[in-house]
């Protein structure tokens, strides 16, 4: 698994920068392909649980783009994680 959080900038001089919000992702990988069945989700701190989407056979992710930091802080605060595995893991 990993996890990005982070703060967005965009170049406005040659020494300046302005602060355009944040983004949020997780990345889960198998070692072998899952079932089509198999669910991926993450638990956040807070209890709330956000589904991962099915890249491929072996890939799920979730990436999220915040206008402002306060709204990723708001969905996605600092703390410890979960990832949270549902149905069939191995492919038949």
């Amino acid at each position: 698994m990993v996890a990005v959080k982070a703060r967005s900038y965009r170049q406005v001089s040659p020494t300046a920068h302005e602060e355009i919000g944040g983004v949020f992702g997780v990345q889960v990988e198998f070692a072998t392909a899952t079932a089509a069945s198999t669910s991926v989700q993450l638990r956040a701190p807070s209890g709330a649980v956000t589904s991962l989407s099915r890249v491929s056979g072996v890939e799920y992710e979730l990436e999220r783009e915040f206008p402002r930091l306060t709204d990723l802080d708001a969905a996605f605060p600092d703390g410890l994680y979960a990832v949270l595995v549902g149905g069939s893991t191995m492919a038949t």
